[in-house]
């Protein structure tokens, strides 16, 4: 036990982790067990001794711990166990994949299908407002609940279909957030769809309303189309007249800093000079009057 490093732990004492990892996982960890496996007695140790043995007993048992841990990495589950509460599916392509993962797939493809709703069955069929057909099924009957066919349909920009955007719905027809939905007038809650920002994912979804029932619906808050027009107009000059004022306060401040970075003030001392003495004969006394800044003197004389 002596020469080395107090931290040292003797070629003894490694060998005996070299067992097998069930006769590892079997040694009691009590610090007791592990003192009574040493030979020498304690009554024969110095206090150094005892020291450095008790260092190494620490470091031999957290050597042990790794190595329990290494050799069993699935908390005291074997891989067959680990295999067992997950089943594994091929996928033909290369990989497998866990059965839940597998079934929460199929759930995710499955979902349109089942919201989708039955074709319309005669009589029951709707007309289409542009050609005076019925149709079975339309994607914007479906969708907004306006009865146009599929055929009919024209959802491009500019269209008599198209969509548009919240934000510019508010900015374009001046509706707030809650002309949107079923107000004190009995309306539906305006029919929208939710799709994936195009310029970036990470802004967030976007809610998109037909044009026409948005339309519709600012029409109806603002009581007529002339109405709305008259609403942007005014807000406009609002507007324009905010502008001047900030541009007038601008230049305001703008002069004022000006005016101050020209003016120097004189801290030069000024010097009287005074001209010829008068006496008053009232008062009995003398006085003198600058000549530059009129300053005036009265004094007497013994």
């Amino acid at each position: 036990m002596t020469g080395g490093s107090i931290f040292d732990v003797d070629d003894d004492e490694l060998d005996t982790f070299d067992e097998d990892d069930e006769a590892l996982a079997n040694i009691d960890e009590s610090p007791g067990d592990l003192d009574e496996e040493r030979s020498i007695p304690q009554e024969e140790l110095t206090d150094a001794q005892k020291t450095r043995a008790e260092k190494n007993r620490l470091k031999a048992k957290t050597l042990k711990k790794s190595r329990l841990l290494s050799a069993n990495p699935y908390n005291g589950k074997s891989r067959k166990d680990m295999t067992k509460e997950k089943k594994l599916v091929d996928t033909g392509g290369g990989f497998f994949l866990d059965e839940e993962d597998e079934e929460d797939k199929i759930k995710e493809a499955l979902k349109p299908l089942e919201s989708a709703p039955p074709p319309i069955m005669p009589p029951d069929q709707p007309e289409c407002e542009d050609c005076g057909k019925d149709f079975a099924k339309s994607h914007l009957f479906t969708t907004f609940g306006h009865t146009v066919c599929d055929d009919c349909k024209n959802m491009e920009k500019d269209g008599p279909h198209e969509l548009i955007t919240k934000t510019e719905a508010k900015k374009e027809f001046l509706m707030k957030d809650a002309d949107f939905k079923k107000g004190e007038r009995g309306d539906e809650d305006l029919r929208f769809i939710i799709r994936k920002n195009p310029h970036n994912p990470r802004w967030g979804d976007m809610s998109l309303f037909l044009r026409l029932q948005v339309e519709k619906r600012a029409f109806e808050v603002w009581g007529s189309e002339e109405a709305l027009e008259e609403e942007h107009a005014a807000r406009e000059e609002a507007r324009e007249a905010t502008k001047v004022k900030r541009y007038t306060t601008k230049m305001k401040e703008l002069r004022r800093q000006v005016r101050s970075s020209l003016f120097t003030k004189d801290l030069s001392t000024h010097t009287h000079s005074f001209g010829e003495e008068e006496y008053d004969e009232e008062k009995d006394e003398y006085k003198k009057t600058c000549k530059e800044c009129g300053h005036l003197v009265t004094y007497e004389k013994m």
